[in-house]
């Protein structure tokens, strides 16, 4: 049984020190669900705020060092305050919106949309 590459040491370090940094205080918990790398940020209670998900396809994509500022350039702590529970998958496309445990992209009531995706705002 081959298993998909996702995040080694080093960048799990980089994924969870972002978190920190914008969620002070509060716990990070990495898993791995259906191929899928989550990082949960719990209360301090631990009782889940917000899910983080990255793909493989995007730690093949970006080196560890470069992974924070990557997050940082797609708002992803500001994607994720506003999506409460739901998923926020960042891939080189931009923020797409998933509802908790399932696997589809959460349907966008205001466009009709089958995924509600945010991408990335041009920084001059």
């Amino acid at each position: 049984m081959s298993e998909m590459r996702l995040a080694d040491e080093v960048t799990m370090r980089a994924v969870c020190s972002y978190l920190h940094e914008m969620f002070p205080e509060k716990r990070v918990v990495p898993r791995v669900t259906r191929g899928i790398q989550e990082f949960r940020i719990d209360d301090i209670y631990g009782m889940p705020l917000h899910t983080l998900a990255l793909s493989s396809a995007f730690f093949d994509a970006h080196a560890a060092a470069t992974i924070p500022g990557v997050l940082r350039q797609f708002e992803t702590a500001e994607a994720l305050r506003r999506a409460g529970r739901a998923v926020v998958e960042v891939s080189d496309a931009g923020v797409i919106l998933r509802q908790p445990g399932v696997g589809r992209p959460e349907s966008s009531v205001q466009s009709g949309a089958h995924q509600t995706e945010h991408p990335a705002p041009k920084r001059a």
